[in-house]
């Protein structure tokens, strides 16, 4: 749904400024059907041992402060579209915004996607359900990410395009190698 393809069909029956609200009414919508139908299975698979079970909790939390991170470094983040609405609606023009790399950003392309994936595969015990769920969601991120960049790339051009060349699209592996050489 946030593809630009999708959003010019979408256009056909909704107009765009309304696509970021209906895309947050669509999402939640699906989660709450998710969580509603949810089936849990009852054996449990410990992931980690009782000596080191901070550490996948320590890295949920570490998740959270990427996210918050992430959301304030963009000074524009509009999960559901308010601002296009209100634009509309006050009948001022809506400004683009210019591709500009700050906060996590310098060192992931898509921080947010690397968060949620640490928060989703952080928990210290696992079900056969909760894997399920975490290995479909890992593959609509990494699908969605390769996506979503065909998609920057043709609306940032070669920027974007160097951008890739010396950022990490979804793992910031390039901390974690500097980090063992020194």
């Amino acid at each position: 749904m946030i593809r630009k393809s999708f959003r010019q069909r979408l256009e056909r029956y909704l107009q765009h400024h309304y696509h970021g609200a209906f895309y947050a009414i669509f999402s939640g919508v699906t989660l709450l059907l998710l969580l509603i139908f949810w089936q849990d299975s009852m054996k449990t698979y410990p992931i980690f041992n009782s000596n080191i079970i901070w550490l996948p909790r320590l890295a949920f939390i570490l998740a959270v402060v990427g996210l918050i991170w992430g959301v304030r470094s963009l000074h524009a983040f509009d999960i559901v579209g308010r601002k296009k609405i209100l634009t509309h609606i006050h009948k001022k023009r809506i400004r683009n915004m210019p591709f500009t790399i700050r906060g996590p950003y310098r060192y992931v392309r898509h921080p947010f996607y690397f968060f949620i994936l640490v928060m989703i595969w952080s928990c210290p015990e696992t079900t056969l359900d909760r894997l399920l769920f975490n290995c479909l969601w890992s593959i609509w991120i990494v699908a969605g990410t390769v996506l979503e960049e065909r998609d920057l790339t043709e609306e940032f051009g070669q920027k974007y395009r160097d951008y890739q060349k010396d950022t990490p699209m979804l793992i910031p592996w390039k901390i974690c190698y500097k980090t063992l050489r020194t």
